[in-house]
């Protein structure tokens, strides 16, 4: 679906003629459009320093980056499995101004969410992560966003005995 992440990749960057330090990233690529268009993401970045041999911290950058994606890919496939109910993505708003996002932003958010109820914590995500991209007129707020929208994908309690999700 347009949104969905659909790929991961690595990128070496190194500077031909030694000016800057090598680096390797880690690329989330999300589908952007039916029509097949996709838009990268750094997902992690990995620079070399002097200190160490050059091999060696491009094996050990290579497999950080890859233990890296394998971690995010399974948070995303168990966000697909969580559902959520109503009265979870009511408290949106409450949990969004805890984390100070700025009220347009969360009318933003909402106006989504009442629009198109997600169904799991995945679409959550997602709506919040939409927003931050592409509502956002200050990027910072928009990285804020964005950068919650992931945390829920990692970071979500859930209640002992009712099994809910725990906006805090």
């Amino acid at each position: 679906r347009v949104g969905d992440i659909s790929y991961f990749g690595l990128g070496l960057n190194v500077s031909p003629v030694g000016k800057t330090q090598p680096e390797l990233n880690l690329y989330s690529y999300r589908l952007m459009c039916s029509n097949g268009m996709v838009d990268s993401r750094v997902s992690a970045s990995y620079k070399y320093s002097d200190e160490e041999d050059i091999l060696h911290w491009a094996s050990a950058a290579a497999r950080n980056a890859w233990e890296q994606a394998d971690e995010l890919q399974h948070r995303i496939e168990h966000s697909v499995t969580v559902s959520l109910n109503p009265s979870e993505v009511a408290n949106i708003h409450s949990y969004l101004s805890a984390r100070r996002v700025g009220t347009r932003l969360i009318n933003e958010v909402e106006s989504i969410l009442v629009d198109n109820p997600p169904s799991t914590l995945y679409e959550l995500s997602n709506v919040m992560t939409f927003v931050g991209t592409h509502q956002a007129s200050n990027r910072r707020n928009g990285l804020q966003l964005m950068g919650i929208g992931a945390e829920l994908l990692g970071n979500t309690q859930f209640c002992s005995s009712c099994s809910q999700i725990i906006l805090t």
